[in-house]
């Protein structure tokens, strides 16, 4: 009998799926209603003594519905996750470090800063939770929220994952920094605050190889009496600026990388766009690029990396050919992903959507096998500031697919956050713009809010067994098995 090549029979298999699954309604999931009444032994203390996070009650918002929704093995890795994470509260050295890909909600920070804040507020962690990648947004004339301070000098040019036609290619972060200006650089300062000073030891640059002998350097300086730990409860050094002084350098060409390491710990350094020789060489391919820095600092526990970029959607992210070399150089714990928005605005195929988010899934287990999985909807939103999108219930559930044949942990925003023309409350209520598309800072900050006590709460319940679970009974990663659990009847759309 002849049998079909695996992509054409998993493209079928979800082109079955997606044109069944929108008549039972919003997926089911079990749930254990009993009530864990043990206590958390951790000794550590924390200036949050309650460790309750109230928020403020909207009457459209379903802060019932506020929880993570687990499919199949995601519940194991989410319960790897949290145990990392207690081992950093009771006084590990190891560090977590959590990426969040997304587009525009995401790139301006406002969401992921407040969960990063809460982070700090509510786990008990021996030292602040930072932000290590870095792109210099400014430089390439787009927003962030960024505290890190940019000076350029030279000439550049900037491309994204966005573009229609992208001539170069482009690395986790999704954007690339270029130049020819063989004098150019970055200065780069990182912020420090009343509890917290930045000890950067090491750095991976991921940069072009291929780029007419473009080799980057960096120049640091140090911090004299820089701690070899940041505790919150510690008074941070003084800082003394030494003379510049060129750090040691290791080139990782397969990898994309270059290591900087610091004999001492620096707050500012300077980034050179440094030939290896004198040649000249035509054509924007042959420029020096730069597609972020990863900084290791001395003393930081848990790493929280917000990657948006406005207007991307899943295929801007597959179309990034270097993500996978730089997701595995990360080693991430946790991956969260917020996407979808872009992909339904202007029509919606739901088959190639599951086709791309699953293929998208794969390349991050393949690079970062041991992170945990995170799926977050989009809220709803108005197209042209004026038209419903009624495409978005059918987005919202391709996203739920996603989860379960994926075995992801789902957060559903668009639910929690008031389901069908709720936007049109957060827009009167001073949370969303004029587009009703994007919310406003105090909306973000509020949706950041919602998402860390979902995460927080998964966290406190010792033992797990009041989650959410739904479980995956497609051991086989066969649509139909998903299928015949939920649905009878087909339906075009």
């Amino acid at each position: 009998m002849f049998q079909q090549p695996l992509q054409n029979k998993f493209l079928l298999n979800c082109t079955m799926l997606v044109c069944l699954l929108f008549l039972a309604g919003p997926i089911c999931y079990a749930t254990n209603t009993n009530t864990n009444t043990n206590t958390n032994t951790n000794t550590n203390t924390n200036t949050n003594t309650n460790d309750t996070l109230d928020i403020r009650p909207y009457p459209w918002i379903r802060q019932d519905l506020n929880q993570i929704q687990f499919y199949g093995s995601s519940l194991k890795d989410f319960v790897e996750l949290f145990q990392k994470i207690s081992d950093l509260e009771n006084g590990s050295d190891e560090s977590v470090k959590i990426i969040h890909f997304g587009d525009s909600h995401l790139q301006a920070d406002f969401l992921s800063n407040k969960f990063r804040e809460l982070i700090n507020q509510f786990f008990h962690l021996p030292r602040p939770s930072i932000r290590n990648f870095i792109f210099p947004y400014s430089v390439a004339h787009t927003n962030s929220l960024l505290p890190y301070r940019f000076k350029e000098q030279g000439y550049f040019n900037s491309f994204r994952n966005t573009t229609s036609t992208n001539p170069l290619p482009l690395g986790i972060s999704g954007f690339c920094l270029s130049t020819k200006d063989t004098n150019a650089n970055l200065e780069i300062t990182c912020p420090s605050s009343e509890n917290f000073q930045y000890n950067i030891h090491r750095i991976f640059a991921f940069h072009s190889f291929d780029s007419g002998a473009w080799m980057p350097k960096i120049v640091a300086n140090t911090n004299t009496k820089a701690n070899n730990a940041n505790n919150a409860n510690d008074n941070p050094p003084s800082i003394s600026t030494s003379e510049n002084t060129e750090v040691e350098i290791q080139r990782f060409p397969s990898l994309g990388c270059s290591v900087f390491d610091f004999s001492t710990p620096c707050d500012k350094f300077t980034y050179y766009f440094s030939k290896a020789d004198n040649n000249s060489y035509s054509g924007e391919n042959h420029w020096g690029k730069l597609y972020g820095l990863w900084m290791q600092n001395i003393g930081s526990s848990l790493s929280y990396n917000n990657l948006g970029v406005n207007g991307a959607c899943i295929k801007s992210f597959l179309k990034c050919q270097y993500l996978g070399r730089e997701l595995k150089i990360i080693a991430p714990q946790a991956i969260f992903i917020s996407l979808g928005t872009n992909d339904a605005y202007h029509g919606f195929d739901s088959v190639n959507f599951v086709k791309d988010y699953s293929s998208f899934i794969t390349q991050l287990r393949e690079n970062a096998p041991n992170a945990a999985i995170l799926l977050i909807t989009p809220g709803d939103y108005l197209i042209n500031r004026k038209n419903k999108n009624p495409k978005l219930p059918i987005l919202i559930r391709a996203i739920e697919t996603v989860a379960e044949l994926n075995n992801c942990a789902l957060w559903n925003f668009y639910e929690i956050g008031g389901g069908k023309n709720s936007i049109r409350q957060w827009f009167s209520h001073g949370l969303a713009g004029k587009d009703q598309l994007h919310l406003i800072r105090k909306g973000y900050e509020l949706s950041g809010e919602l998402l860390f006590k979902a995460f927080f709460s998964a966290y406190k319940k010792e033992h797990y067994s009041n989650l959410n679970i739904f479980p995956n009974t497609n051991t086989t990663n066969d649509s139909d098995t998903v299928l015949r659990k939920h649905y009878s009847n087909t339906e075009k759309f």
